[in-house]
């Protein structure tokens, strides 16, 4: 270990995801951070990125994963999504305590996308409905599992702040979901210029 780094061990099993988190300070000169990793079959390196699962961890029930890259200019979801720094290299991450963000002023050409788990207080239909500025998208898993999602609501023209009903589109067909099971969710917001917000709401069962 060389002079101001410091390493501890880890019991680690194969196959079970652990939290990680990076945090490091620059305060002049160049900013240099890199984690590395031993064990007795492996020596010393840097942790490679087959290791690292992007998928998102919560830090507690009731927040949700909220990750923004700037400088990407249009309006439609694919001039965020064909960027070559998505998925996996974001401007910044924040976690939300509800699924909106509707700060005024946050800026011109960037996309965000919100990410996390929903687990359904009770077992039943639910609908579902996204507003935002300019462009948003709502995409609701069958399992925890990313690639099981897929897009249930949207809106291609911007819509006022948590106006769901502008258009159609913005709304979900029923869903029935089971209670305590945990669904992937992602919403994707685009914005060029002006106003920019995203808000996610839900109608419970009864």
């Amino acid at each position: 270990v060389s002079s101001g780094m410091t390493s501890v061990q880890v019991p680690l099993r194969a196959g079970v995801p652990v939290g990680l988190r990076l945090e490091y300070v620059e305060q002049t000169g160049p900013a240099v951070a890199r984690l590395e990793w031993a064990s007795p079959s492996i020596g010393r390196q840097v942790v490679p990125t087959a290791a690292l699962d992007t998928q998102p961890v919560v830090d507690e029930r009731g927040s949700i994963l909220s990750e923004r890259w700037s400088g990407i200019a249009g309006t439609t979801i694919e001039s965020l999504t064909g960027n070559a720094a998505y998925p996996n290299r974001p401007s910044e991450r924040t976690y939300l305590t509800s699924f909106e963000t509707l700060r005024a002023g946050q800026g011109d050409d960037y996309g965000r996308r919100v990410r996390g788990f929903l687990v359904p207080p009770v077992t039943g239909a639910y609908r579902f409905a996204i507003a935002g500025d300019d462009r948003v998208r709502l995409l609701l898993g069958t399992t925890d599992a990313p690639a099981s999602a897929r897009t249930i609501a949207s809106s291609d023209a911007a819509t006022g702040v948590r106006e769901f009903t502008k258009s159609a589109g913005q709304q979900s067909a029923v869903i029935t979901l089971q209670a305590g099971q945990r669904y992937y969710i992602e919403a994707l917001q685009k914005e060029g210029s002006g106003g920019d917000h995203l808000a996610v709401g839900w109608q419970r069962p009864g």
